[in-house]
């Protein structure tokens, strides 16, 4: 288990709870989007790194230490009476929406034990001292960001409002046995991670 949390600092840490994807499997997945050729060569996407491939659970935002340890501490407590789990993915989703994308993102189906794990999280984000979140969860893995991604190579004339690389691209099953708590700096370069605490989920029975 990590834990690289025993040096105290008075300093804000931008930190999320997450599932993260076992680093071959991201690799695989990784390897497939790019074979799509879904994004052309002159457009301003830039791709997540397979090591960064997460499934957010909670995002929570700026936290003192004080609450890194509450929030590592109940998340440990709870995990001792949850069960670990198999999920699948689905087909790649576009946010805000397919007509004007910013972000290429992998789906994830949601079952309930999905959506127990996340309500799980998101109580013990709100007694640390968090905003309850009252958006809908839609678990997700995103792939790449961009200003303006260029889709019309994804559009077949027959099939316009159809994305072609939905079909083509396998379900994937993600095996949820451990979840994490993890630190996020932001750079020029793009987001950098650092678990702080690893926390494994009972095996499946």
């Amino acid at each position: 288990m990590s834990n690289n949390m025993n040096n105290k600092s008075a300093e804000l840490t931008r930190a999320f709870i997450a599932y993260m994807l076992p680093l071959d499997l991201a690799a695989t997945i990784y390897k497939k989007v790019r074979r799509f050729d879904s994004v052309r060569d002159d457009s301003d996407a830039r791709w997540v790194p397979p090591q960064n491939y997460h499934l957010t659970l909670r995002f929570l935002g700026l936290c003192s230490e004080t609450q890194l340890e509450t929030v590592a501490e109940q998340l440990e407590q709870q995990m001792t009476d949850f069960e670990s789990f198999v999920c699948m993915s689905g087909g790649l989703e576009f946010f805000p929406n397919y007509n004007h994308p910013k972000v290429m993102s992998l789906k994830i189906h949601s079952g309930r034990r999905m959506d127990d794990l996340h309500r799980v999280c998101e109580q013990i984000a709100v007694n640390s001292g968090c905003a309850e979140d009252k958006r809908l969860f839609r678990p997700h893995v995103t792939l790449a960001r961009a200003r303006h991604f260029e889709m019309s190579e994804l559009k077949e004339p027959s099939r316009p409002n159809i994305v072609p690389v939905f079909d083509r691209l396998p379900g994937y099953r993600l095996q949820v046995g451990e979840i994490a708590l993890v630190a996020s700096e932001l750079t020029s370069e793009g987001s950098r991670y650092k678990v702080l605490r690893s926390i494994p989920l009972q095996p499946m029975r």
